[in-house]
């Protein structure tokens, strides 16, 4: 009695003749003779998978699961897209940050350029407001540890007044700095110190100004040095 096994289209095809000389009890010899060459090409394919597989290299396998380029992507592809994939946004970061950094210092040296020009104005509007030498600029206290700011009383006429300390705007702190200057009988400036300029007196008329603002933020310090006099004498 035969069976039928289902198997490569070699299997199919003995199974095939089988089933055709099934009727004549085997006496065929044809199909005997064609069965077993069937079976001998059957034996030799299948001889010859196994060469291939005993021969081909072990290392091979485990090359082909990462090189892989017939089947999609292979693992390599993806750790290198991954890696660029990494780089490109860690360099986008860096230029976004570099660009809100760049924007946060252009914004506070503007507005410390602000502050101090304010404070110069008002300065000026003090001096022309006031007598040089009684209750003016002639009559303030000088050096690093006297320093001023401007208030504004609104009266009937708002007046700008010198107030001692420093003033906080904003973020910011701001003061002036008064100097003496000793200058020379052309009244060119010499010197902030009777050491600097030798032998030159100090000029009652002329007061050397620093305003300062520091970003509390920062820490960075802004300021602006100038000359003021008395052009009322």
């Amino acid at each position: 009695m035969f069976q039928i096994f289902p198997g490569n289209k070699i299997d199919l095809l003995r199974n095939k003749i089988l089933l055709q000389i099934k009727p004549f009890g085997c006496k065929l010899p044809k199909a005997s003779w064609l069965i077993r060459r069937i079976n001998l090409v059957a034996f030799s394919n299948f001889r010859h998978k196994i060469f291939n597989f005993r021969h081909k290299p072990y290392y091979t396998t485990g090359l082909m699961k990462i090189f892989n380029f017939k089947n999609g992507f292979s693992l390599l592809e993806i750790l290198i897209a991954v890696a660029l994939i990494g780089i490109a946004f860690v360099t986008l970061f860096l230029v976004v940050f570099s660009v809100i950094m760049a924007s946060s210092a252009v914004k506070a040296t503007t507005q410390a350029d602000f502050l101090i020009k304010e404070e110069l104005e008002a300065l000026r509007s003090f001096r022309d407001g006031t007598d040089w030498s009684v209750n003016g600029l002639g009559a303030v206290q000088t050096g690093v540890a006297n320093p001023y700011y401007l208030f504004l009383q609104v009266n009937s006429a708002p007046t700008w007044s010198l107030v001692s300390g420093t003033e906080t705007v904003g973020s910011f702190t701001r003061h002036i700095i008064f100097k003496k200057v000793f200058s020379n009988s052309s009244g060119i400036v010499n010197g902030d110190t009777a050491t600097e300029c030798l032998g030159c007196p100090e000029n009652p008329n002329m007061i050397k100004i620093t305003v300062v603002a520091t970003d509390s933020l920062s820490g960075k310090t802004y300021q602006i040095v100038t000359y003021l006099s008395n052009w009322k004498k």
